[in-house]
């Protein structure tokens, strides 16, 4: 049922109130900005194809809510009725989680954050040296891929030559790279981040600590010099309840200054997860 207005919305019969999306606002950038998407930049490539796909979920979710809505009886109509009347939404809708189960009012809250902060990312005048938040992409290696390409891009070089360079920011920090990214969202499991020495550092609360801007940049293969770090992988949150499987890989791995031996944080389990 999609109302006059343009607002996603159940009726009645749903038994359910699932609040409105107004999808009237879910239009392409406008049409000066968008010339500039047609330029084989890999990054804007990257970003109009992620505000694509969140449009395509929208109009699928219009679709089959209005069907539901109908005397339709077949299976996949009395699954959606069966859900929303839970308070809860199909599980195909919920593309961005691993989440067996979301409800109605958290899965339009993330879909109303991602229209926004996508629509900031791809108004901007200039994509990199810029902020983002890596959980609100359906592809978040690709937005990673994407960096190294702008990089090799620019150079005229190999892409297999470039690799990315992350680093925490703090007082002690050189000014990020202007070809890079930040990234924002960011928080530790199983350990603090001592903002006044930049290290990790331990603790027995079992509550997620926010860690600064991480700043990400490609540069040529080389060797850093070596440092006393612990080699930090980086998940996407995917929900309350939702456990990490163990052989998962990491969207990317965060090089943390430690004073202790970085077994210790291994052994501890400690990880970085990315929250929307």
């Amino acid at each position: 049922m999609q109302k006059d207005n343009g607002h996603l919305d159940t009726e009645p019969a749903l038994g359910v109130e699932v609040g409105s999306i107004d999808t009237k606002k879910v239009k392409p950038p406008a049409s000066d900005v968008h010339h500039e998407w047609s330029k084989s930049r890999p990054l804007r490539h990257f970003l109009l194809g992620e505000w694509n796909l969140l449009r395509q979920l929208l109009r699928d979710v219009t679709h089959e809510v209005t069907d539901a809505a109908s005397s339709c009886v077949c299976h996949r109509c009395q699954e959606i009725r069966k859900e929303l009347s839970e308070g809860h939404v199909p599980q195909w809708w919920n593309v961005y989680s691993a989440a067996a189960s979301i409800t109605l009012q958290a899965w339009i809250q993330g879909l109303h954050q991602r229209l926004k902060l996508l629509f900031t990312y791809i108004s901007r005048d200039s994509l990199l040296n810029a902020t983002y938040n890596v959980s609100v992409f359906q592809h978040p290696s690709h937005f990673l891929h994407s960096l190294l390409q702008e990089q090799a891009l620019e150079d005229h070089g190999e892409l297999e030559n470039y690799r990315l360079r992350v680093k925490v920011s703090g007082r002690l920090s050189p000014p990020p790279p202007p070809m890079g990214v930040s990234l924002v969202g960011i928080h530790l499991c199983h350990a603090l981040w001592d903002t006044r020495l930049d290290l990790l550092q331990e603790t027995l609360s079992p509550q997620l600590c926010s860690l600064p801007l991480v700043h990400i940049s490609a540069v040529p293969e080389s060797s850093d010099p070596p440092q006393s770090q612990y080699l930090c992988p980086l998940y996407i949150h995917e929900g309350p309840g939702v456990l990490l499987h163990p052989e998962k890989s990491p969207l990317l791995i965060l090089p943390l200054p430690t004073n202790v031996s970085p077994n210790i944080w291994k052994l501890r389990s400690v990880r970085a997860l990315s929250l929307l």
